[in-house]
């Protein structure tokens, strides 16, 4: 299920809320977090799932799962570009 209203509150006005999505049993909430910030490396991805504000979040963590969902949103928003998403995860980049 995907949907464009968030599960959980989030308070951060640094935040684009990207879309939501239950995977696996779990409704996170993906947002793109500029972490006011104009510098592009400063940006991250985050995933929010608990009520208790639990989430997972970083750039160089989104080649796969959740996050990389996150991300992909995010690139295709035209909030994250492609080459500076590719250079902080190519370290941790399976396969």
């Amino acid at each position: 299920m995907e949907t464009f209203k968030p599960f959980h509150a989030h308070d951060c006005d640094a935040c684009t809320h990207l879309k939501s999505v239950s995977r696996d049993n779990t409704n996170y909430d993906l947002y793109f977090c500029t972490q006011g910030s104009d510098e592009p490396y400063c940006h991250t991805v985050i995933a929010r799932y608990g009520k208790q504000g639990d989430y997972l979040s970083g750039i160089k963590f989104s080649d796969d799962g959740i996050l990389k969902e996150a991300a992909d949103a995010a690139i295709e928003a035209k909030l994250l570009d492609y080459n500076i998403w590719f250079e902080q995860t190519k370290c941790w980049r399976k396969g």
